[in-house]
Parts: C-alpha cells; structure tokens; sequence
C-alpha cells in the first residue's frame, strides 16, 4: 500500500511530525536518555526536559504561577486534571471528549443548535451547589470544531469560587493561546495534534492547586506523574512549541479551504448540514452530512479513492459510536450518523479539496439514483 498517495483529510486524529521534529528527535535517538541519572547522560536528558518545560510554557504564555508536567498523552492528562482534584466535583458539557466525558460520568452542561455550551445554565449549576466545583470545558471540539467560549467560562467561576479546566488538545498549533490572560486553572495540551510526537502530552496548571498525583511510583515530574519520562517525544514537544507561531500562521490558509468546500458542499445538496457552521471555529474543521449515506459507507467511499477522513472522534479502536455530539445539538441520530468530519492539515492544498469534493458529489449522485429507482 503506498499511503502517501492518499490525500489526509483526518489530521484533528494525528498529524504527520513537523520537518523540525523529526530531524531534533532522529539526532537523539540513539541515546540512552534517563534525566533522573545523575552522568553525563542523564545532565543532558535533564537539560533537554527542562528546555522543552520552558518551550512548552513560552508556547501558551504560561507565567510563573503556572507549573507544567509532561504526561504520556493529553487523556492522561485530562484524567490528572480531574481525578487529582480529589475535594471538587467536576462537571463538563455534553460534547466533550471520552478523556474527559468518561472520567466525570455524565455532561450536565446543555449546548446550544450552534456547538457552543449554554452559559446560563452553567450559571444556575453553579449557584446552587454547596461543593467546591471544577469546571471543564474543551476549548476546541474535536468532532466539529466549535470555539467554546472559555473566558466567560471562567468570569463566571470566578463568581462561585470555581476553578476552570479546559482541554486545548485541538487548539494549541492552530490559533494563539494565551493562559494567564485566559486565566484558566488548568489546561491539556497533546503533542500528535500539532507535530509532536505520539505520546507526550502535558498538563499546565497553577502551582497552589491541591493537586494530588494519580499513580504511585518514583518521584518524577514534581512527584504528580511518576515514570521516567519519555525525553525523545518531550523534546519533539518542545520543538513543536519553539515553532508555534509558524504553525499558525501556516493554518491561515485553511479557513478558506474550509469555507470552499462547505459553500462547494451546500452548492450539491441543498439539504446538507454544516455543524457549527454559525458558531466560531476552528480554521481547519468541517463536520457536515451527506443526507441519507450513512457515515461508515463515506469513510469506505472516500478511503477507497484516496481520501482519509473520519466520522469523529478516533479514539474507541475503529468502531463507530452514537454521534453523541451532534445530538447534543438537537440533531436526530438519521441526521447524526450521515456526518463526517475533514480536518486538514498545513500541507493540505486547495487542488486536493476540489478532488475531495469531486469524489463526495459522485456518491451523493449515485445514492440518488438509486434512491429514485
């Protein structure tokens, strides 16, 4: 199979390492790197942690009252962020990620038809509870891409006494954060979302939070994540964070490739959905229906010729779940499960979008020909 003539419309599940990346981690590969070693070796590795701590925190504009430890991914990190807080009840909105939906249990928080969580029952959450709370909230859907407004969110607890958690996996690469403007208590961010590597993710949070550590071991990581840390994939993580600005200024381009391929979309089928379409989003999202192809059969189509695009969120091991996300936003689960999201990537090039297109007009023709036969 030569998967480098397929077009990868799915970068919002992994994205191919940055040319600087590959080439920082392939020079320090052959290393045995322990920073808890007290040789030459492991000074260097030490060095080459603390170097990415530094990128990491420069990235997000991250002062000094906030700490960042690395973990394995941004799930662990979610499951930090949350079960670490061991005297606050969390409470998340209904589209979260499973790193987050699944740890708290239950979304208590509505959205609205646009993707975006009702503030004002937030509100009304908050004013009636006698438990110190913690708010999470994702700052950028991974399914369709819909902005959550998360300085309001955390206006509004500061009011309560509530802290604030927000999952920027799908942000961070593609739109400037700024964390102590934002003021969040806590933020995840995920390496193999903006060209780091798989298996670095790091929770950045402020230093007097009674965080507790959720695993028992050595003493890493400011005793929160003990294990020795993945060096080769946290320098790949710092050298993705010392080149953030480039990489947003290279995302510029995909919101008209975006905006094409929806105007292109509703041009064919006057009948399909943009989800989120009135809502800010992300630059490089779009989650839209083919009315009446399920989204299995899509995937299939377009993967057959020579697209790779997804129906969500890739993480349940390849099954396809309830699309629990657009019916959040009132959407019946016909409508739901005709969705599929394109998530492109800096490489990504207007020519394949056209070609994208071409191909999801032929099937959408074919399934009304048979239909009306």
């Amino acid at each position: 199979m030569i998967l480098g003539e397929k077009v990868y419309f799915d970068h919002n599940a992994t994205t191919p390492l940055l040319k600087e990346v590959r080439e920082a981690t392939e020079d320090i590969a052959h290393l045995p790197l322990n920073p808890s070693s007290v040789h030459s070796y492991g000074r260097y590795a030490k060095k080459l942690l603390e170097d990415a701590r530094n990128e990491v925190a420069n990235a997000l504009c991250a002062t000094d009252q906030y700490k960042t430890v690395f973990t394995a991914s941004g799930t662990e990190a979610n499951n930090l962020a949350i079960t670490g807080m061991k005297e606050y009840k969390c409470i998340t909105s209904q589209i979260e990620h499973p790193a987050v939906l699944k740890v708290v249990g239950e979304g208590l928080i509505p959205i609205d038809s646009n993707g975006v969580i009702k503030l004002d029952v937030l509100e009304q959450i908050l004013s009636t509870s006698d438990k110190p709370i913690l708010i999470s909230v994702i700052m950028a859907s991974n399914e369709i891409g819909v902005i959550q407004p998360i300085h309001e969110v955390v206006k509004i607890a500061r009011k309560y006494k509530a802290l604030v958690h927000t999952d920027a996996s799908q942000y961070i690469g593609k739109a400037e954060i700024n964390v102590a403007e934002l003021d969040a208590d806590m933020v995840t961010i995920c390496g193999h979302k903006f060209g780091a590597p798989v298996g670095v993710g790091a929770l950045i949070f402020k230093k007097q939070l009674p965080l507790t550590s959720i695993m028992k071991g050595g003493g890493q990581e400011f005793r929160f994540r003990p294990g020795t840390q993945n060096i080769l994939a946290i320098h790949g993580l710092g050298v993705a964070c010392s080149k953030i600005k480039q990489i947003i200024a290279s995302f510029t381009k995909l919101e008209k490739y975006r905006d094409f391929l929806e105007e292109e979309i509703m041009r064919i089928a006057k009948d399909s959905i943009i989800f989120g379409k009135n809502a800010a989003r992300m630059p490089n999202v779009s989650s839209f229906s083919m009315p009446g192809v399920n989204n299995e059969t899509q995937v299939i189509h377009f993967d057959l010729n020579g697209f790779a695009v997804s129906t969500g969120a890739a993480c349940s091991s390849g099954r396809v779940d309830l699309p629990y996300v657009h019916m959040a936003m009132g959407y019946e689960q016909k409508q739901a499960s005709c969705a599929i999201r394109v998530s492109m990537g800096i490489e990504n090039t207007l020519e394949q979008v056209k070609k994208f297109i071409k191909v999801w007009q032929d099937l959408y023709l074919k399934t009304r020909l048979t239909d009306a036969a």
